[in-house]
């Protein structure tokens, strides 16, 4: 199983936009999702997130099969954001969010030549809270009630 990331495309809107209709896909996200999300409203996203010169975003790609994304936000900013998300639930549990996080922490940190990333989580999210751990993000302070935040220093520098 090749994983690998590329430039996300409007081209993509059809199929992330039926993983955010998916209540199971995006039950830990704060994203918008469910009944009154349209396809307009997913192009608009994608168009805005490709436009946006302070993130880049990356459809995640699984032997030439769109799977999810992952996207790096505020990165003109000291507390640059890291966010993942698995569309394809076929595929949890396989070790594709591990892979494709690699990849992109690799870019935060020697490309982008950030210090450090930064992510909210769950707080029942215990799978991705195990998948943040093995990536090397420690765990900072609680947001609220429902988030903790997590930081991820470059080692490197």
């Amino acid at each position: 199983m090749t994983v690998y990331l590329r430039q996300l495309t409007i081209n993509d809107a059809n199929t992330s936009f039926l993983w955010r209709k998916d209540k199971e896909v995006f039950q830990y996200t704060d994203q918008m999702c469910g009944n009154n999300l349209t396809i307009e409203d997913e192009k608009h996203w994608i168009e805005n997130s490709i436009k946006d010169k302070y993130s880049v975003f990356f459809a995640i790609m699984v032997d030439d099969a769109y799977v999810g994304n992952v996207f790096l936000t505020d990165i003109n900013t000291k507390i640059p954001y890291y966010h993942i998300y698995i569309g394809e639930k076929t595929l949890w549990n396989k070790s594709i969010g591990y892979k494709s996080s690699l990849l992109i922490i690799d870019y935060a940190f020697k490309t982008l030549k950030l210090k450090h990333l930064y992510l909210y989580v769950h707080k029942k999210n215990l799978y991705a809270q195990k998948l943040y751990n093995k990536l090397g993000f420690s765990y900072e302070s609680p947001y609220d009630d429902v988030w903790d935040r997590f930081i991820l220093n470059n080692k490197s520098l």
